[in-house]
């Protein structure tokens, strides 16, 4: 149950910290140095855990390298745009809900387009 659950109970936690942390911090600061610090902190916490968990290095296709680096877009693109959003007013109790409704339904239909592919 516990392995089922702590994941779930991960990322709620994280995306509570996430918003609040977006939403309390920086005020006027330039986005690019919040976001810098925010990624030299995932990045030395990524490194720390790949460290301790045996470390050593993978071998990597091109297939991760390329869902990687979209991966980290994705993730500046997201972060910029709630740093951005709350700056300019955005209400921290339905920014999250408003977009997370928007992506849900483009992934919904994406996968149903999916589906039909097969």
């Amino acid at each position: 149950m516990l392995a089922q659950t702590s994941p779930f109970l991960l990322t709620i936690g994280s995306g509570v910290l996430y918003h609040l942390a977006l939403r309390g911090g920086g005020g006027g600061a330039n986005p690019w140095a919040f976001l810098t610090l925010a990624y030299a902190v995932a990045f030395a916490l990524s490194a720390a855990a790949w460290g301790a968990s045996g470390g050593g290095l993978p071998a990597i296709d091109r297939r991760v390298v390329a869902c990687g680096a979209l991966l980290g877009a994705a993730a500046i693109g997201i972060e910029l745009g709630y740093y951005l959003g709350y700056r300019s007013g955005w209400a921290i109790g339905s920014a999250s809900l408003v977009n997370a409704g928007c992506i849900a339904a483009l992934l919904a239909l994406i996968g149903a387009m999916e589906r039909r592919s097969w």
